[in-house]
């Protein structure tokens, strides 16, 4: 019941955890981040990082907004 108005991105299996330093819970974020994340590239789940000159994927906007969030570990 604490879900909703969710939109799928991306259904299949991953092997482990793309972002394991995130506790998976809520996080604070603008409207703008939000549509920049679902209108982002979420093919494959792919994640570049830093590579230059390459086209920022939703796995690094996702990054990039959870990461301030990290658990120590």
């Amino acid at each position: 019941t604490s879900h909703t108005g969710l939109i799928e991105l991306q259904r299949g299996r991953v092997g482990n955890r793309r972002l394991p330093f995130w506790p998976m819970r809520w996080l604070p974020t603008q409207p703008a981040e939000l549509k920049r994340l679902a209108c982002a590239d979420w093919l494959g789940f792919v994640q570049h990082g830093d590579d230059d000159g390459v086209a920022e994927t939703a796995m690094d906007v996702l990054a990039r907004l959870v990461e301030p969030y990290a658990i120590a570990a």
